[in-house]
């Protein structure tokens, strides 16, 4: 139930919250990182959603600092999921 209500609290943070505003781009940072960290039920559907917000975040910004950051997140989820393969096991090393 929580996980509900956590997954609900943090689209609507996504949806609404203001990119052009550096605390506003803080804020969906930190709510992007939340939504890929949880798993669960809302997992997968947070996951895309957190992944369609990064996308934004780097075609609109114009600020060098935060497409760094964006790149990034980005870059750390692939080293994150570089040892899973298609059938979603974790790849001999």
């Amino acid at each position: 139930p929580h996980t509900v209500q956590v997954a609900d609290t943090l689209t609507i943070i996504l949806a609404s919250v203001d990119p052009q505003r550096a605390a506003g781009q803080a804020v969906l940072v930190e709510a992007i990182l939340t939504c890929l960290a949880l798993e669960g039920e809302d997992g997968g559907d947070l996951r895309a959603l957190a992944l369609s917000q990064l996308g934004r975040l780097l075609e609109r910004s114009d600020e060098a600092n935060l497409r760094y950051v964006v790149l990034n997140l980005l870059g750390r989820l692939l080293r994150e999921e570089e040892g899973v393969n298609a059938t979603g096991t974790k790849s001999p090393h």
